[in-house]
Protein backbone atom coordinates (compact mmCIF):
# COMPACT_ATOMS: atom_id res chain seq x y z
CA UNK A 1 0.00 0.00 0.00
CA UNK A 2 1.26 3.82 -0.96
CA UNK A 3 2.06 6.04 1.32
CA UNK A 4 -1.29 8.36 0.18
CA UNK A 5 -3.27 5.26 0.00
CA UNK A 6 -2.88 4.25 3.69
CA UNK A 7 -3.26 8.41 4.36
CA UNK A 8 -6.54 7.62 2.48
CA UNK A 9 -7.68 4.54 4.52
CA UNK A 10 -7.18 5.95 7.71
CA UNK A 11 -8.70 9.91 7.22
CA UNK A 12 -11.67 7.74 5.63
CA UNK A 13 -11.73 5.55 8.66
CA UNK A 14 -11.34 8.01 11.26
CA UNK A 15 -14.15 9.80 9.79
CA UNK A 16 -16.70 6.57 9.87
CA UNK A 17 -16.88 5.32 12.91
CA UNK A 18 -17.45 6.59 16.60
CA UNK A 19 -13.86 7.21 17.77
CA UNK A 20 -13.39 5.63 20.87
CA UNK A 21 -9.42 5.91 21.31
CA UNK A 22 -8.91 9.69 20.23
CA UNK A 23 -5.23 9.69 20.74
CA UNK A 24 -5.51 7.40 17.54
CA UNK A 25 -7.30 10.01 15.66
CA UNK A 26 -5.04 13.00 16.65
CA UNK A 27 -5.25 16.21 15.32
CA UNK A 28 -1.48 15.97 14.19
CA UNK A 29 -2.23 12.43 12.57
CA UNK A 30 -5.20 13.74 10.47
CA UNK A 31 -3.14 16.76 9.51
CA UNK A 32 -0.85 14.29 8.50
CA UNK A 33 -2.07 12.43 6.05
CA UNK A 34 -4.19 15.02 4.83
CA UNK A 35 -1.57 16.63 3.61
CA UNK A 36 -0.05 13.12 2.29
CA UNK A 37 -3.47 13.30 0.10
CA UNK A 38 -3.20 16.64 -0.93
CA UNK A 39 0.39 16.65 -1.86
CA UNK A 40 0.97 19.85 0.60
CA UNK A 41 4.62 20.68 1.31
CA UNK A 42 4.83 24.13 2.56
CA UNK A 43 2.50 27.02 3.49
CA UNK A 44 2.49 28.32 -0.03
CA UNK A 45 1.00 24.81 -0.90
CA UNK A 46 -1.52 24.78 1.67
CA UNK A 47 -2.62 28.67 0.86
CA UNK A 48 -2.76 27.58 -3.18
CA UNK A 49 -4.31 24.05 -2.94
CA UNK A 50 -6.95 24.51 0.35
CA UNK A 51 -7.13 28.52 1.90
CA UNK A 52 -7.56 29.84 -1.86
CA UNK A 53 -10.56 27.87 -2.52
CA UNK A 54 -12.03 27.97 0.97
CA UNK A 55 -15.17 30.71 2.16
CA UNK A 56 -15.59 31.22 5.87
CA UNK A 57 -18.49 32.34 7.16
CA UNK A 58 -19.16 33.44 10.32
CA UNK A 59 -22.85 34.09 11.58
CA UNK A 60 -23.60 37.51 13.76
CA UNK A 61 -27.16 38.41 13.13
CA UNK A 62 -29.27 35.76 15.57
CA UNK A 63 -31.57 37.53 17.25
CA UNK A 64 -30.15 36.35 20.37
CA UNK A 65 -33.51 36.52 22.79
CA UNK A 66 -31.47 34.36 25.75
CA UNK A 67 -28.77 36.86 25.29
CA UNK A 68 -31.05 39.92 25.96
CA UNK A 69 -32.98 37.94 28.72
CA UNK A 70 -29.69 37.46 30.42
CA UNK A 71 -28.85 41.10 30.27
CA UNK A 72 -31.71 42.67 32.94
CA UNK A 73 -30.69 44.01 35.63
CA UNK A 74 -26.81 43.84 34.85
CA UNK A 75 -24.39 46.98 34.89
CA UNK A 76 -23.09 47.10 31.49
CA UNK A 77 -19.46 47.94 30.09
CA UNK A 78 -19.52 51.26 28.50
CA UNK A 79 -20.86 51.39 25.09
CA UNK A 80 -22.31 48.50 25.29
CA UNK A 81 -26.10 48.68 25.13
CA UNK A 82 -28.84 45.62 25.25
CA UNK A 83 -30.20 46.43 21.46
CA UNK A 84 -26.32 45.76 20.44
CA UNK A 85 -25.84 41.98 19.12
CA UNK A 86 -24.08 39.77 21.37
CA UNK A 87 -20.96 39.08 19.50
CA UNK A 88 -20.05 42.70 20.26
CA UNK A 89 -20.49 42.50 23.96
CA UNK A 90 -16.44 43.20 25.37
CA UNK A 91 -14.92 40.52 26.92
CA UNK A 92 -10.73 40.28 28.21
CA UNK A 93 -8.67 39.56 25.93
CA UNK A 94 -6.65 36.56 27.24
CA UNK A 95 -3.70 37.43 24.63
CA UNK A 96 -3.71 40.89 25.87
CA UNK A 97 -3.94 41.00 28.94
CA UNK A 98 -5.73 44.05 30.78
CA UNK A 99 -7.23 44.87 27.10
CA UNK A 100 -10.89 44.12 26.05
CA UNK A 101 -12.04 43.11 22.99
CA UNK A 102 -15.54 41.96 21.20
CA UNK A 103 -17.06 38.61 22.31
CA UNK A 104 -16.79 37.67 18.23
CA UNK A 105 -13.47 38.68 17.26
CA UNK A 106 -12.64 35.40 19.33
CA UNK A 107 -14.27 33.70 16.55
CA UNK A 108 -13.34 35.68 14.21
CA UNK A 109 -9.59 34.95 15.32
CA UNK A 110 -9.83 31.28 14.63
CA UNK A 111 -10.91 31.59 11.04
CA UNK A 112 -8.17 34.02 10.24
CA UNK A 113 -6.54 33.41 6.24
CA UNK A 114 -8.22 30.07 6.36
CA UNK A 115 -9.96 31.72 3.20
CA UNK A 116 -12.15 34.01 2.07
CA UNK A 117 -14.39 36.00 4.49
CA UNK A 118 -17.55 36.53 4.66
CA UNK A 119 -19.97 37.84 7.65
CA UNK A 120 -23.25 38.12 8.27
CA UNK A 121 -25.22 40.87 9.88
CA UNK A 122 -28.71 41.81 11.40
CA UNK A 123 -28.23 45.00 12.91
CA UNK A 124 -25.44 47.48 13.83
CA UNK A 125 -23.11 46.90 10.92
CA UNK A 126 -20.61 49.40 12.33
CA UNK A 127 -19.98 47.33 16.06
CA UNK A 128 -19.90 43.92 13.21
CA UNK A 129 -17.41 46.11 11.20
CA UNK A 130 -15.31 47.05 14.21
CA UNK A 131 -15.28 43.18 15.32
CA UNK A 132 -13.77 42.15 11.69
CA UNK A 133 -11.22 45.05 12.91
CA UNK A 134 -10.30 43.76 16.24
CA UNK A 135 -9.85 40.23 14.85
CA UNK A 136 -7.51 41.57 11.95
CA UNK A 137 -9.60 41.31 9.60
CA UNK A 138 -9.16 43.81 6.97
CA UNK A 139 -10.94 42.31 4.05
CA UNK A 140 -14.10 40.90 4.64
CA UNK A 141 -17.36 40.65 2.66
CA UNK A 142 -20.19 41.67 5.02
CA UNK A 143 -23.61 40.51 3.82
CA UNK A 144 -27.01 41.91 4.88
CA UNK A 145 -29.27 38.97 6.46
CA UNK A 146 -32.74 39.81 4.90
CA UNK A 147 -35.94 39.16 7.59
CA UNK A 148 -37.70 38.72 4.59
CA UNK A 149 -40.79 40.63 6.02
CA UNK A 150 -40.63 39.35 9.04
CA UNK A 151 -39.74 40.81 12.81
CA UNK A 152 -36.51 38.65 13.03
CA UNK A 153 -34.14 37.24 10.71
CA UNK A 154 -35.42 33.38 9.81
CA UNK A 155 -32.17 31.17 10.73
CA UNK A 156 -28.81 30.44 10.47
CA UNK A 157 -29.88 28.08 6.86
CA UNK A 158 -31.22 31.31 5.97
CA UNK A 159 -28.24 33.06 6.48
CA UNK A 160 -26.19 31.39 4.57
CA UNK A 161 -28.76 30.99 1.64
CA UNK A 162 -28.21 34.60 1.36
CA UNK A 163 -24.17 34.54 1.45
CA UNK A 164 -24.09 31.87 -1.07
CA UNK A 165 -24.62 34.36 -4.42
CA UNK A 166 -21.78 35.87 -3.17
CA UNK A 167 -19.20 33.17 -3.68
CA UNK A 168 -17.07 33.03 -6.61
CA UNK A 169 -16.32 30.31 -8.75
CA UNK A 170 -13.44 29.48 -7.03
CA UNK A 171 -15.02 28.25 -3.96
CA UNK A 172 -15.04 24.93 -3.08
CA UNK A 173 -15.38 24.91 0.79
CA UNK A 174 -17.32 26.22 2.81
CA UNK A 175 -16.72 26.81 6.93
CA UNK A 176 -19.24 28.10 9.54
CA UNK A 177 -19.33 29.28 12.87
CA UNK A 178 -20.98 31.85 14.57
CA UNK A 179 -20.63 34.00 17.69
CA UNK A 180 -19.92 32.99 21.28
CA UNK A 181 -18.88 29.90 20.59
CA UNK A 182 -14.89 28.69 22.30
CA UNK A 183 -13.66 27.77 18.63
CA UNK A 184 -10.37 26.07 17.97
CA UNK A 185 -8.00 27.08 15.20
CA UNK A 186 -6.42 24.01 15.17
CA UNK A 187 -9.83 21.81 15.05
CA UNK A 188 -11.14 23.80 12.27
CA UNK A 189 -7.59 23.70 10.19
CA UNK A 190 -7.96 20.02 11.00
CA UNK A 191 -11.37 19.31 9.32
CA UNK A 192 -10.49 21.34 6.46
CA UNK A 193 -7.67 19.54 5.91
CA UNK A 194 -9.76 16.28 5.83
CA UNK A 195 -12.54 17.32 3.73
CA UNK A 196 -9.97 18.74 0.99
CA UNK A 197 -8.22 15.80 1.61
CA UNK A 198 -11.31 13.50 0.98
CA UNK A 199 -12.15 15.69 -2.12
CA UNK A 200 -8.98 14.46 -3.63
CA UNK A 201 -9.89 10.77 -3.31
CA UNK A 202 -12.09 8.34 -5.03
CA UNK A 203 -15.63 9.30 -5.98
CA UNK A 204 -17.26 6.93 -3.21
CA UNK A 205 -15.50 8.58 -0.40
CA UNK A 206 -16.05 12.58 -1.06
CA UNK A 207 -18.43 14.05 1.36
CA UNK A 208 -20.86 16.62 1.35
CA UNK A 209 -19.71 17.92 4.83
CA UNK A 210 -17.58 16.97 8.27
CA UNK A 211 -18.80 17.82 11.58
CA UNK A 212 -16.21 18.43 14.19
CA UNK A 213 -17.22 16.67 18.06
CA UNK A 214 -16.25 15.92 21.09
CA UNK A 215 -17.75 13.03 23.26
CA UNK A 216 -19.93 14.62 25.84
CA UNK A 217 -22.11 12.51 28.42
CA UNK A 218 -25.70 13.08 28.75
CA UNK A 219 -25.25 15.99 25.37
CA UNK A 220 -27.94 18.43 25.06
CA UNK A 221 -27.38 18.20 21.05
CA UNK A 222 -26.40 14.66 20.44
CA UNK A 223 -25.46 13.16 17.02
CA UNK A 224 -27.02 9.43 16.54
CA UNK A 225 -24.88 7.46 14.07
CA UNK A 226 -25.53 4.24 12.65
CA UNK A 227 -24.15 0.82 12.95
CA UNK A 228 -21.04 1.96 10.57
CA UNK A 229 -20.74 5.34 12.57
CA UNK A 230 -22.29 7.70 10.16
CA UNK A 231 -24.10 10.31 11.49
CA UNK A 232 -28.19 9.86 11.26
CA UNK A 233 -29.99 11.93 13.37
CA UNK A 234 -29.18 14.91 15.41
CA UNK A 235 -30.93 15.98 18.77
CA UNK A 236 -31.21 19.95 18.18
CA UNK A 237 -34.08 21.02 19.83
CA UNK A 238 -34.83 22.44 16.32
CA UNK A 239 -35.09 18.97 15.04
CA UNK A 240 -36.65 16.04 15.52
CA UNK A 241 -35.99 13.15 18.31
CA UNK A 242 -34.08 15.76 20.81
CA UNK A 243 -32.78 13.12 23.41
CA UNK A 244 -30.99 13.42 26.31
CA UNK A 245 -29.03 10.24 26.47
CA UNK A 246 -26.89 10.16 30.10
CA UNK A 247 -23.71 7.56 28.19
CA UNK A 248 -21.06 9.89 26.45
CA UNK A 249 -22.12 10.62 22.73
CA UNK A 250 -20.76 12.60 20.14
CA UNK A 251 -21.54 16.37 19.86
CA UNK A 252 -20.68 19.38 17.62
CA UNK A 253 -18.90 21.93 18.70
CA UNK A 254 -20.29 25.08 16.80
CA UNK A 255 -18.83 24.66 13.38
CA UNK A 256 -19.32 23.30 10.46
CA UNK A 257 -17.41 22.33 7.05
CA UNK A 258 -19.33 22.16 3.83
CA UNK A 259 -18.55 20.97 0.11
CA UNK A 260 -19.81 24.09 -1.23
CA UNK A 261 -21.71 22.74 -4.20
CA UNK A 262 -23.72 19.66 -1.80
CA UNK A 263 -24.23 22.87 0.72
CA UNK A 264 -25.84 24.92 -1.97
CA UNK A 265 -27.73 21.64 -3.02
CA UNK A 266 -29.08 21.39 0.32
CA UNK A 267 -30.01 24.77 0.46
CA UNK A 268 -32.18 24.96 -2.40
CA UNK A 269 -33.94 21.70 -1.51
CA UNK A 270 -35.46 23.62 1.26
CA UNK A 271 -36.04 26.60 -0.65
CA UNK A 272 -38.38 24.13 -2.90
CA UNK A 273 -42.14 25.60 -2.31
CA UNK A 274 -43.29 22.53 0.61
CA UNK A 275 -40.65 23.95 2.53
CA UNK A 276 -41.20 27.95 2.58
CA UNK A 277 -44.15 29.90 2.17
CA UNK A 278 -43.37 33.91 1.55
CA UNK A 279 -46.28 34.31 4.28
CA UNK A 280 -45.57 32.12 7.20
CA UNK A 281 -41.53 31.25 6.73
CA UNK A 282 -40.19 28.34 6.50
CA UNK A 283 -42.02 24.94 7.42
CA UNK A 284 -39.82 22.52 7.99
CA UNK A 285 -41.11 19.58 9.50
CA UNK A 286 -39.92 18.86 13.42
CA UNK A 287 -39.25 22.53 13.87
CA UNK A 288 -40.54 24.74 16.38
CA UNK A 289 -40.03 27.70 14.43
CA UNK A 290 -40.78 29.21 11.09
CA UNK A 291 -36.58 29.19 10.40
CA UNK A 292 -34.51 26.96 8.62
CA UNK A 293 -31.00 25.83 10.09
CA UNK A 294 -27.80 24.44 9.60
CA UNK A 295 -28.99 21.27 11.62
CA UNK A 296 -31.91 21.01 9.14
CA UNK A 297 -29.31 21.22 6.32
CA UNK A 298 -26.66 18.57 8.49
CA UNK A 299 -29.76 16.59 8.81
CA UNK A 300 -30.57 16.27 4.98
CA UNK A 301 -27.28 15.45 4.08
CA UNK A 302 -26.37 12.50 6.68
CA UNK A 303 -29.84 10.88 5.78
CA UNK A 304 -32.98 10.23 3.17
CA UNK A 305 -36.19 10.34 4.13
CA UNK A 306 -36.05 6.46 5.68
CA UNK A 307 -33.87 7.77 8.39
CA UNK A 308 -30.92 5.48 6.43
CA UNK A 309 -27.39 7.33 6.14
CA UNK A 310 -26.20 8.56 2.63
CA UNK A 311 -22.81 7.93 3.98
CA UNK A 312 -21.81 11.18 2.90
CA UNK A 313 -21.90 13.22 5.98
CA UNK A 314 -18.90 12.98 8.61
CA UNK A 315 -17.65 13.04 12.43
CA UNK A 316 -14.55 14.13 12.82
CA UNK A 317 -14.27 13.27 16.43
CA UNK A 318 -10.96 15.64 17.34
CA UNK A 319 -12.73 18.21 19.05
CA UNK A 320 -12.29 18.41 23.27
CA UNK A 321 -14.77 19.35 25.59
CA UNK A 322 -13.53 22.59 26.43
CA UNK A 323 -14.93 23.66 22.48
CA UNK A 324 -18.48 23.29 23.76
CA UNK A 325 -18.68 26.24 25.92
CA UNK A 326 -21.12 28.61 24.82
CA UNK A 327 -22.19 32.08 25.47
CA UNK A 328 -26.00 31.90 25.61
CA UNK A 329 -26.08 34.94 28.51
CA UNK A 330 -23.84 36.94 29.84
CA UNK A 331 -23.38 34.44 33.04
CA UNK A 332 -21.33 31.77 30.63
CA UNK A 333 -18.65 34.46 29.89
CA UNK A 334 -16.52 33.75 32.46
CA UNK A 335 -16.43 29.90 31.60
CA UNK A 336 -15.93 30.67 28.14
CA UNK A 337 -12.81 32.90 28.56
CA UNK A 338 -11.60 29.87 30.66
CA UNK A 339 -11.73 27.75 28.07
CA UNK A 340 -10.20 29.64 25.40
CA UNK A 341 -7.15 29.85 27.82
CA UNK A 342 -7.17 26.34 27.71
CA UNK A 343 -7.51 25.81 23.75
CA UNK A 344 -5.30 28.15 22.90
CA UNK A 345 -2.75 27.14 25.63
CA UNK A 346 -2.18 29.83 28.18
Amino acid sequence: MTVRSSSITFINAGTSYYAREISQRSKTNFQRCSREVLGIINDADLRSRVFSRTATVTLLAGAGTRWVDSLSGKELPQGYSPDMPRCAYPVEDITHPGKTIPLGAYNLRALKDLGKHFIVWGSHKGSIENIALQADIEDAVFVEQSKKGFLKPLGHGDAMAQVIPHLGPEIDFVIANFGGDANSRETILTSLLVLAAMQEAEEKLRPWGILPTTLVPGAKYPIGLDGNGFPVSFGHQKLKGGVHPSGAMPTNVGVRLYSRRALADSIDHFNLPEFFDPGSGYIIPGNTANEFALDNVDAHMSANEQGISRQRFRILNVATVEETAAVKGVDNVDAFLAAQKIILGL
